[in-house]
């Protein structure tokens, strides 16, 4: 977990981490000190502060301890405290208190949205054009590619880790993030890699036929007049 949090943020990847009870089982030493950002609410003890914001920040002024934990008075009326304020570090150049805010969404209630208009609103006025949606990634054939590159190369079997290669060269955005294990799962069964002489390996063969069957299977839920549903395809 360590080294997933250490790397994560060089592939877009957020950990967040929450315990009521910090302590050195609830959050090893060896996360906690490559963790970027740090939160904690009203605590009871210097322990359970430097358990999360870091050893010696208690004595150093940066403690959540005095702040006042939301409590139900015996009358049943509730003192909020400090709800929603915690001690942090990381967020700012400077450790200190930050307030946070829940906003409703669901159930009838929509507090969000209102929000979101009117901070586009505002980049709209001060002349910040909004970014456009993404345009939609073009869908392939892994089939067909897969025949692609093994006709590029002239091969009638080809290693599987090569053909991730070639796949990846061919269409980096689509298939850089492939592995073998989302290939095998993505071919049908029977042009799935196998193992020839020690390695797995891909048949054009093999893909060949599953190739033909898929097209044959989509050609006959196609009518006459084209419009992609047969007898079959309708519900």
């Amino acid at each position: 977990m360590g080294k997933i949090v250490a790397k994560g943020r060089k592939y877009g990847v957020t950990l967040l981490f929450a315990t009521p009870v910090p302590s050195a089982e609830s959050l090893p030493r060896a996360v906690a000190k490559v963790l970027s950002n740090r939160a904690c609410f009203a605590i009871g003890d210097h322990q359970g502060n430097d358990a999360i914001l870091g050893t010696g920040k208690h004595q150093a002024g940066i403690s959540a301890t005095t702040l006042r934990p939301m409590t139900v008075n015996t009358d049943g009326t509730v003192d909020l405290g400090d709800l929603g304020t915690a001690m942090t570090s990381g967020f700012t150049p400077r450790d200190g208190l930050m307030r946070c805010f829940y906003i409703p969404r669901g159930d009838g209630t929509d507090e969000l949205t209102p929000i979101v208009e009117r901070a586009v609103k505002l980049r709209q006025e001060a002349g910040l054009a909004t970014s456009p949606a993404p345009a939609p990634a073009a869908q392939r054939d892994l089939l067909e590619d897969l025949l692609h590159v093994l006709a590029e190369a002239g091969a009638k079997r080809m290693r599987t880790q090569e053909a991730l290669a070639a796949l990846a060269e061919l269409d980096r955005a689509h298939y850089s993030s492939w592995t073998f294990a989302r290939l095998a799962d993505a071919l049908p069964e029977q042009a799935r890699p196998y193992k020839s002489d020690g390695v797995m390996v891909l048949n054009t063969a093999r893909l060949h036929e599953a190739h033909n069957e898929a097209h044959t299977a989509h050609e006959s839920i196609t009518d006459s007049d084209g419009n992609g549903l047969g007898q079959k395809g309708h519900f």
